[in-house]
């Protein structure tokens, strides 16, 4: 038997599973009226306040600045509002993530900080058979730089390239900063970046504010990219096209970022020209 530790009643019976010593099977369960747990409580209350908790429960734990509203409407009759009510329930299920706090850091020199991630598997296969795509930002010019992929496996492959390239301009990079997709954990991908000297930074899982200039571009393409496909009625499956079209005049649209300045600009030191376009 088990008890109420309060007030010593009874609350139900079991029996000892049959070649277990410590799990019972529950035979008997009799829940006391709420009424039993909160009578202390209600002694020392207003009717009013009651009254308020059980309207709150009532709605499906309504928030009380609209419960409040329906109170002095009067559709829940003679019942007082009240203000310092706090319910625990609420509390645990309604609890949402903090805010992260605003990050103002900045790379003092290109290619000090590269952002990195994946995007993908998109509802369409590209001209080219891609599924998958990934990008590289550079936090000093916010410059992009996008690859298509067939696979996830490509990913190393194709940052090699990249590094290859990144040598042909400045010295090589200090961090790369990406989420903790399996694809930035390979062996092969770890191994590169060693001799690179070069720094891994992952973001924890599901913390995808931690990576958020790379999140933030993933948005900005896509919804670029759709727009564009939509108002020149281009099918879906030039998806890939149409964000690499967006990259493209991206990379040459000033930006609050940096001042007004064009994120080539900021790289190569020259203004764009629109001439082509």
């Amino acid at each position: 038997m088990f008890y109420d530790c309060r007030t010593g009643t009874v609350l139900g019976t079991g029996h000892r599973r049959r070649g277990s010593p410590s799990l019972y099977v529950l035979d008997t369960l009799r829940l006391p009226h709420i009424s039993a747990h909160v009578s202390s409580a209600a002694s020392s209350s207003s009717p009013s306040t009651s009254s308020f908790a059980k309207w709150h429960h009532r709605l499906g734990h309504l928030c009380g600045s609209r419960l409040s509203n329906l109170i002095n409407k009067g559709c829940l009759g003679p019942t007082s509002i009240e203000s310092s009510f706090h319910c625990k329930g609420c509390k645990l299920g309604k609890q949402i993530q903090l805010p992260y706090s605003i990050s103002d850091s900045h790379a003092a020199k290109p290619f000090d900080l590269i952002h990195s991630d994946v995007w993908g598997p998109a509802p369409f296969v590209t001209k080219g058979g891609h599924k998958y795509y990934v990008i590289f930002i550079d936090d000093y010019s916010r410059y992009t730089w996008i690859y298509f992929m067939k696979h996830h496996s490509q990913l190393c492959s194709i940052y090699q390239s990249f590094v290859r390239m990144v040598h042909t301009i400045s010295t090589p990079i200090k961090v790369l900063r990406s989420d903790s997709g399996g694809e930035y954990l390979s062996t092969a991908f770890r191994q590169f970046l060693l001799p690179e000297g070069t720094l891994a930074q992952l973001s924890c899982p599901g913390a995808h504010a931690q990576n958020g200039v790379v999140e933030r571009k993933h948005r900005h393409l896509i919804e670029t990219a759709r727009t564009l496909l939509i108002s020149s009625f281009v099918p879906s499956h030039f998806w890939g096209e149409a964000v690499t079209t967006v990259v493209y005049l991206i990379n040459r649209q000033p930006s609050s970022k940096l001042s007004g300045q064009c994120p080539g600009e900021v790289l190569y030191g020259t203004p764009p020209s629109y001439d082509h376009l």
